[in-house]
């Protein structure tokens, strides 16, 4: 994705929040150089624990989330999913009765996961690349929480 598409793309972001202000967005960075080697082996157990670390505390309320993950991103040799992992966390740490669903779908197909997608690359990009421009307009609506190990 060009620096011109992105910065359009952050344009289009802009308006869809302002039309729908109950959408947050949430990143998590990490510094993987920083994280022990024995843990980047597994980077799903690290996924799963960043997920963890903010999801619970936003859905504990919920009675019911849908969670839609990308259907390539499933790892089938872990043995417990995100969607366990964060079940737990809210019905044994959080004492929440919150229900989570879980409904993979295709990300070439599903638009929802597209927007994550391309909100991620912007954010990526500003970190990887130090590429700013399209991440400037978004970074007000934008809550990134680093983790250095």
């Amino acid at each position: 994705m060009s620096s011109s598409e992105k910065v359009y793309f952050a344009k289009e972001v802009i308006r869809l929040l302002k039309r729908y202000p109950e959408i947050e967005i949430l990143a998590i960075t990490v510094n993987k150089r920083n994280v022990q080697q024995h843990i980047r082996e597994d980077p799903n157990k690290l996924y799963n624990y960043m997920i963890g670390l903010v999801l619970p505390e936003k859905i504990k309320l919920r009675p019911t989330v849908t969670f839609i993950p990308d259907k390539r991103s499933i790892k089938v040799e872990s043995g417990n999913s995100l969607v366990d992992y964060l079940q737990i966390k809210l019905w044994f740490e959080l004492n929440a009765s919150t229900i989570i669903h879980n409904q993979p779908e295709e990300s070439h197909k599903a638009r929802n996961l597209q927007f994550v997608d391309f909100i991620s690359h912007i954010i990526w990009s500003k970190f990887e690349d130090n590429e700013y421009s399209a991440y400037n307009i978004i970074k007000k609506k934008v809550k990134v929480i680093p983790l250095f190990f």
